[in-house]
């Protein structure tokens, strides 16, 4: 049983519209015990910043009514030249990457010493994007250099003293759903050294248009092009005896039991094609 979430975006973050207080009556008829707003703060700009301490004063206010919330953040790393340029001119405005061989030091927007001031109890750091070089974010997908970018920056979260917690997964551009699901496998094959939480201890609300409630059943086929693309990375590599017990679990478990479950709720008429598919 699930009794509490701590990554929680309310109206004060660009991705959500939720007001703290309908989370935290979302809460209690959830029968969770404790929930932490964690709204983003992706740079320094003013506009991230405003945003920070409005979820400041919304959990402070809201905080006399459901003391079960806890104050959070959600902070990104990002380019430290870009993060230096924010601070002297106040904005993005004028500022030009560097051209250099080595990949672009990283910075989160808010120091310890102002979170400790803001009363922040616990940061959620999340990698998105990479930073590594100009325009990397606009760059076609690579997946070697997404994977070597997104250990640069955990090692980089998970050393750094603002950081309670890891974040998410990112996906690496290839624009199909679930590929984040592909992009993480695809990371934990290339190692010996991780640990796997097999059970799911995410919860978290899903928007309307989410994959978890939407209404398009074809869509969900992408998950057959993110199995293919596995099959492929691990005969790419050599590895497909190691892991093939692996990709078997995955796709009992995601194809045959999660997503065609997900389709039998949905009011589609082309969903029983796609169970049909799923199935072969």
């Amino acid at each position: 049983m699930i009794h509490s979430d701590w990554h929680i975006h309310s109206e004060y973050s660009y991705d959500s519209t939720l007001k703290i207080e309908t989370i935290a009556e979302n809460a209690i008829s959830q029968g969770l015990c404790k929930i932490g707003i964690t709204d983003h703060v992706n740079t320094n700009e003013k506009n991230y910043l405003d945003d920070l301490h409005r979820s400041v004063r919304g959990v402070t206010e809201a905080r006399e009514k459901y003391p079960f919330i806890n104050l959070g953040v959600e902070l990104t790393p990002i380019d430290v030249h870009m993060f230096g340029h924010i601070a002297k001119y106040g904005s993005l405005d004028g500022y030009t990457p560097p051209a250099i061989d080595t990949p672009y030091g990283i910075e989160l927007a808010v120091s310890k010493e102002e979170l400790i001031s803001l009363g922040v109890r616990y940061c959620i750091g999340a990698s998105h994007w990479r930073v590594d070089r100009a325009g990397a974010k606009q760059m076609p997908p690579e997946l070697n250099g997404c994977i070597n970018e997104w250990y640069r920056q955990q090692i980089f979260l998970a050393s750094d003293e603002r950081v309670t917690v890891l974040g998410h997964p990112w996906y690496h551009g290839a624009g199909i759903w679930y590929e984040d699901f592909e992009f993480t496998t695809k990371n934990l094959m290339c190692t010996d050294n991780i640990s796997v939480i097999h059970k799911d201890f995410y919860h978290c609300h899903c928007r309307e248009v989410s994959t978890m409630s939407n209404n398009n059943a074809k869509k969900n086929m992408d998950m057959l092009t993110v199995f293919r693309n596995l099959e492929s990375f691990v005969k790419e590599r050599g590895i497909e005896q190691k892991h093939q017990e692996t990709l078997e679990y995955l796709y009992i478990d995601h194809v045959l039991i999660t997503t065609i479950n997900r389709l039998q709720r949905q009011q589609n008429k082309d969903k029983n094609s796609v169970i049909k598919a799923m199935k072969r």
